[in-house]
């Protein structure tokens, strides 16, 4: 069904939906702050990347049935049965077909809008279709900016992580780093990209997934999707690791996780059909480098930036010391000094992982993933308390 601006013609048809709704009277601020208000921008954003994204990945996202821009209201299909990814992975649930399927669409997005398939000028066009400043804001800000800068008052640190911070903050090689992947993510204009891609932003039902959340698309780098997505992967990794009760059950859950990364990869490289350079082997490792720096500055942003304040609410509820290792938090962060590059998906999981792998020197992003072990104390606050 196509998008339609008259709701008669659809409200006949569907038992059940969603409805979106910008206020335009009162922007948000309360998440950000009144720097940063949650503009009605957004909801047309969303509306044009779900109607592409839908073009050229049938079915891989919600329907949308209805758009008012004047009004600022979207209706959008019900996904009946489905629940957020993230949710079902706290749980210990996970098809493995869910990592190719979400590998299978964001390769079809990427590919159809490539800059190795589109004419300049095409690409331009593009670009200028979704030109998105407000969340492309956000992003650099809040992922690639305020959780590297040591006395940004946005960062929200409790006692158990402050500690721990100049593994961060006194190491210029992880700053410079993150200075690296946020110019990457501004300037690097490859394709479409979804822009927020996470566990958060993924419905499931079984082996089906839906990709929702599609407000912060633009042209990107499209490493910059499977590294965020990537992230996600491997902080679930640690974190079930982590969990000493009934701890069998969660390590072989956590394998589950890493080799999530490798059928992610495996589909995205199986149905990607274009790559930019002299042949299509450098681009995937050059591709997994960029991969690897944005993984990594999407964790640290969860282990030192603003994103940790959604979890103030339930540290304070329950104030017992979560369980966590100083001792491997610092391990891992001297190893993470060591300078690799990753060329390959089976290269980031087993150097993640600690085990042996091929590797070549002359990059820094890997550290960046090395640091993850300092998240897993979060995770415990999930599991234990059931939040």
């Amino acid at each position: 069904m196509a998008p339609t601006s008259d709701p008669r013609t659809f409200l006949s048809l569907v038992s059940s939906l969603i409805v979106k709704h910008t206020d335009k009277a009162r922007l948000d601020t309360e998440v950000l702050g009144p720097d940063y208000p949650l503009s009605v921008e957004r909801l047309r954003m969303e509306y044009k990347a779900l109607t592409r994204f839908n073009k050229l990945a049938v079915g891989w996202v919600p329907e949308v049935y209805f758009f008012d821009e004047e009004h600022s209201i979207m209706c959008m299909e019900y996904l009946e049965g489905f629940s957020v990814l993230k949710k079902t992975i706290i749980r210990g649930e996970f098809h493995p077909d869910v990592a190719r399927h979400l590998g299978i669409f964001m390769a079809a997005i990427h590919g159809a809008t490539h800059s190795a398939k589109l004419t300049q000028n095409d690409l331009q066009k593009l670009s200028q279709e979704f030109q998105n400043p407000g969340p492309v804001k956000l992003t650099e800000q809040f992922v690639f900016t305020r959780p590297f800068t040591a006395d940004d008052d946005t960062n929200v640190n409790p006692d158990i992580i402050k500690p721990h911070l100049p593994l961060v903050y006194d190491n210029p090689n992880i700053l410079a780093a993150a200075r690296e992947m946020k110019s990457l993510f501004l300037e690097k204009k490859e394709c479409l990209v979804h822009g927020d891609l996470h566990t958060g932003s993924v419905m499931v039902n079984q082996s089906l997934a839906k990709v929702i959340d599609a407000e912060f698309a633009y042209v990107g780098p499209a490493a910059f999707d499977v590294g965020s997505l990537v992230a996600h992967y491997l902080m679930a990794y640690f974190c079930h690791m982590s969990i000493a009760d009934n701890h069998d059950v969660h390590r072989a859950f956590a394998q589950t996780m890493a080799d999530a990364c490798r059928h992610t990869a495996d589909a995205y490289f199986e149905h990607l059909d274009v790559f930019t350079g002299q042949t299509k082997a450098q681009y995937q490792e050059t591709f997994m480098t960029e991969v690897a720096g944005f993984a990594g500055c999407e964790i640290l942003r969860r282990y030192c930036g603003h994103s940790y304040s959604i979890y103030k609410f339930y540290i304070s509820r329950f104030p017992e010391k979560p369980r966590f290792s100083e001792q491997s938090l610092k391990m891992q962060s001297v190893y993470a000094l060591v300078k690799n590059v990753v060329h390959d998906w089976q290269c980031l999981t087993e150097l993640v992982l600690k085990k042996p792998c091929a590797i070549y020197p002359n990059s820094f992003v890997i550290m960046l993933l090395l640091i993850i072990c300092g998240y897993a104390w979060l995770w415990n606050l999930f599991t234990e308390y059931n939040v």
